[in-house]
């Protein structure tokens, strides 16, 4: 009846640097045999405590537990490795916990790896729990890896659980866990070299595979002196039995980039070790800089906002950019060096000093106001136009000063001041300012104009060759801007002089064969006036107002922000085509001034927002460098007889009626004889067409290749209607006047009639729609993708949803639209109904895609259930609430657990849809 005597540990390490070699196995003590009593247990492979440092290499077996006779329970298996303290251990190769020993009752298998310490495991190699012992009752397989500790597990190996016991049945018992206990966060890869974790300590607590509590983790970055924050980060769930990691729903966590902190929400499912990857590098918030070399490398990488804490010397050429602000603390200098030179086209501020040494040189096209400038003998410093000095003490000056801007700082003078004739009047004392005159270029659009010349007093000789386009070819200077008499380079001037670039257009736009009629002088409307400096040509039926690069830019650059560009279109025929052609670099022109495009054939209209089709992604797709070069046609196109009559039989098929003509929208991309079609929009652009006199519409719809028809959010009046789209395709108005007889005289009868008249549901069959039942996750995100106006024809990212599922591909545009996200990165869980909170969320996300202006939260107090809405839903929950989509169930409550019924999807839908002004108020 006495109990087996444990086995003791094969190795014990409290200190120093051990490597168990490849060709060295270590085994632990097997626990002794009793007879009635319990068995040993096994020992332990290797013991590590301390601040030990531990590389194993070869094998490492925990001890078996002791076999008990008559009646008594087997012993336990021995981990393979046991770590506590301060001690780190790398295993690059085969680890594993004992067997448990035989008895009434097996011994469960020993852990391949205990850690209870606060050191760093780093597992390369294989970990695996014991085999559980035989008896009348099986023992638990041992886990791969048991962790109590906070120190850092980096699992890059593989880890897997040890088999159970057999029974008397011959039935295997529980196998073990491939990792269990709490779980400590590692950084198994990163975006940024250096990205470590700040409080690797800190461990993040679950039941039932479930995270308890919001826990914040803080990530540093030393990717360099400069800054610690990665600009994002995303976090993954590393599986070590499989050796793979797992998207996370970001739903589940937040990331700060300002402090750094990731926290990860109650209630997000953790079954593995946290992995942090990190993208990009933080560019916004102060830097604070020492060193040239530090100002450098932060300027280079786009730092906008910089404090020099530290007296510097510049020796080499550095250019601050529009748009970034350098700091200067007090007491603190910025020395230009000789042969240095310091260039500012933003802000320089602070209660420090500029200096100039001998041959240093400073020219400004943007602001400086810190606190002191000395301009030392030899020194140059030159404010160029648009520049303005506001220095809170006087300037210093025994160099060259050279003014073409604004100085209102007062210059203390023993050196030279040069005032740019015309330049804002400037205070000197001392020696007096000297009027200088200056050459400047104007280049009409074509390309960059050079740097005014100054102080001169005749035309540069060479004269300077402006920055062009391959459109164009320079014809040389004109001292006129009818570019009819040349500039002579080393003219003498008595004045200031401005030189005009001519230009010969050498291509770029569509030709066409077969011209029918030219007409070189159509209008262009630009902020409601009206601009001829368009060209038609009608080829094959459809006329292509090209417009003139140069003007349009010059028109749009001239415009009031937020205006619009028309080019007004009329063809022969009340139906006909037409198409507007520009270059890339008009867009980008009318996106920087927020002003949207509008093409109009006769009364058919297409309107492209600012901000509608990404430039730098249709340059990329087309491998141009040059916006000027990429040809941009936006067209409105009648259908043929053949095709409109196969769109509208489509329609009729469906038992709608169509109402008037049809018409195809495309925006197509050309370079280099390359041609790409602009399929979707980064916001949604709108279409106008015209209401057949008398009729009555429901909705506009997209016809589809395969005749299938798609909603489209429209807006309808009695002469026009306006849709709203984020894709290209062909569009038809309709009459299709739906109603169900189980919604007679309930509270939500007219809503899903009109719901259902737009295409946007459908009913259960025969008539019925049974809006009381709860709906499936799949059926509310295929709504959702409907209501939007979106193609379904997304690819699945689930493993639970079939490709052949009739919703798959709606559920893969909604994935890719970021409407929802899913259970997991790869399950979705669509035929489960949809809760309170889940329907919230995926509000919230359309109603970001639908552009609605709302209010972004509430405060939830007033209902007595507030608390029982999920940590990562409540900014949802807030949302929709604040915005009267989901509300309260009318008892003071949310009820966020609860299904979401038929009749309530359809109500919050068209709620989002009216208060975005997709859709107009019928009822």
């Amino acid at each position: 009846g006495t109990a087996g005597g444990d086995g003791g540990a094969g190795i014990s390490v409290s200190g120093g640097t051990v490597t168990v070699d490849e060709d060295v196995a270590v085994v632990g003590g097997t626990g002794g045999m009793s007879e009635g009593g319990s068995g040993g247990s096994g020992g332990t492979g290797i013991t590590v405590s301390g601040d030990a440092d531990v590389t194993v290499e070869g094998i490492v077996n925990g001890g078996s537990g002791g076999s008990s006779l008559d009646g008594g329970s087997g012993g336990s298996g021995g981990s393979g490795i046991t770590v506590s303290e301060d001690a780190n251990v790398s295993i690059e190769s085969y680890v594993t916990g004992g067997y448990g020993g035989t008895g009434d009752t097996g011994g469960s298998g020993g852990s391949g790896v205990e850690n209870s310490g606060t050191g760093t495991i780093e597992l390369n190699g294989t970990a695996s729990g014991g085999v559980g012992g035989s008896g009348e009752t099986g023992g638990v397989g041992g886990s791969g890896v048991e962790n109590s500790g906070i120190g850092t597990l980096e699992l890059n190996g593989t880890v897997s659980g040890g088999d159970g016991g057999l029974n008397s049945e011959g039935e295997t018992a529980e196998s073990g866990t491939s990792l269990s206990g709490t779980i400590a966060y590692s950084v198994l890869e990163s975006g940024l070299t250096g990205l470590k974790l700040a409080n690797s300590a800190t461990t993040v607590e679950t039941e039932n595979g479930l995270v308890t509590d919001n826990t914040e983790i803080t990530l540093e970055c030393t990717y360099t002196t400069l800054y610690n924050m990665a600009a994002s980060v995303t976090v993954g769930i590393y599986n070590s039995s499989t050796g793979t990691t797992t998207a996370l729903d970001s739903s589940y966590y937040t990331y700060n980039s300002t402090t750094g902190v990731v926290t990860i929400l109650k209630d997000a499912p953790v079954t593995g070790s946290i992995v942090f990857t990190a993208a990009g590098i933080k560019k916004t918030g102060t830097v604070n800089i020492t060193t040239e070399d530090e100002l450098i490398e932060a300027l280079e990488n786009g730092f906008t906002d910089i404090v020099i804490n530290g007296s510097i010397s510049i020796d080499e050429a550095v250019t601050v950019p529009n748009g970034t602000t350098v700091s200067i603390a007090g007491g603190k200098t910025i020395t230009v060096a000789d042969g240095g030179s310091f260039s500012n086209n933003g802000a320089i501020t602070g209660e420090g000093a500029i200096t100039m040494a001998n041959g240093g040189s400073i020219s400004n096209k943007g602001t400086i106001s810190n606190n002191e400038i000395t301009v030392s003998g030899g020194g140059s410093f030159t404010n160029r136009n648009g520049g303005l000095i506001t220095t809170t003490q006087a300037i210093k000056n025994s160099g060259t000063i050279l003014n073409d801007g604004s100085i209102t700082s007062s210059i203390t003078n023993s050196g030279t001041v040069n005032q740019v004739d015309g330049a804002a009047e400037i205070t000197v004392t001392g020696t007096a300012a000297v009027t200088v005159f200056k050459v400047s270029y104007i280049v009409k659009g074509v390309g960059t104009a050079p740097d005014a010349a100054l102080n001169v007093t005749a035309l540069p000789n060479p004269l300077p060759t402006p920055t062009g386009s391959s459109n164009y070819t320079f014809n040389g200077w004109f001292t006129d801007s009818s570019c009819t008499t040349a500039a002579v380079a080393g003219t003498a001037i008595t004045g200031n002089t401005v030189l005009y670039a001519g230009w010969t257009y050498t291509g770029g736009y569509i030709t066409h064969t077969s011209t029918q009629a030219s007409d070189g002088n159509v209008p262009v409307i630009v902020n409601g006036t009206s601009y001829n400096i368009g060209t038609a040509e009608t080829s094959d039926g459809v006329t292509t107002v090209t417009a003139d690069q140069d003007e349009l830019t010059s028109q749009i650059e001239s415009a009031e922000t937020g205006s619009e560009v028309i080019v007004p279109i009329t063809t022969a025929e009340n139906a006909g085509s037409g198409a507007a052609a520009l270059v890339l670099q008009n867009i980008e022109d009318l996106d920087t001034r927020n002003m949207a495009l509008t093409v109009e054939v006769n009364n058919v209209a297409l309107t492209l927002p600012a901000g509608s089709i990404d430039t730098a992604s249709v340059a990329a797709a087309l491998g141009a460098e040059n916006y000027e070069e990429v040809l941009v046609t936006v067209s409105v196109t009648a259908l043929s007889e053949n095709t409109l009559e196969t769109a509208l039989g489509a329609v009729e098929s469906t038992g709608a009626e169509p109402v008037g003509s049809a018409f195809s929208f495309t925006v197509t991309a050309e370079y280099g004889g390359v041609s790409v079609e602009v399929m979707a929009f980064g916001c949604f652009t709108s279409r106008t067409l015209p209401i057949r006199d008398g009729s009555e519409i429901t909705t506009a719809v997209v016809v589809e290749a395969d005749g299938t028809l798609r909603h489209v959010p429209t807006n309808g009046t009695t002469d026009s209607a306006t849709i709203s789209s984020l894709t290209n395709s062909t569009y038809v108005l309709i009459y299709n006047e739906q109603s169900f007889t189980d919604a007679g005289g309930t509270w939500y009868e007219d809503t899903i009639n009109e719901m259902a008249s737009r295409k946007i549901i459908n009913g259960i069959g025969k008539g019925l729609f049974a809006g009381e039942r709860s709906i499936t996750r799949a059926e509310f995100a295929a709504i959702i993708v409907r209501a939007l106006g979106l193609p379904a024809d997304g690819t699945v990212n689930f493993s639970d949803v079939s490709e052949n599922a009739w919703y798959a591909g709606a559920l893969g545009t909604a994935y890719e639209y970021g409407i929802v996200n899913g259970r997991s990165a790869n399950l979705f869980d669509p035929m489960a109904n949809i809760t309170r909170q889940e329907a919230m969320a995926m509000v919230a996300r359309a109603a970001e895609i639908a552009e609605l202006e709302g209010e972004t939260a509430t405060d939830l107090s007033a209902f007595a259930d507030a608390e029982s809405v999920g940590a990562w839903a409540r900014s949802y929950v807030e949302y929709n609430v604040a915005n009267g989509l989901i509300v309260g169930k009318g008892d003071g409550k949310l009820d966020p657990l609860s299904n979401i019924s038929r009749a309530e999807t359809a109500t919050v839908v068209l709620r989002l849809l009216r208060n975005a002004g997709l859709i107009d108020v019928r009822s």
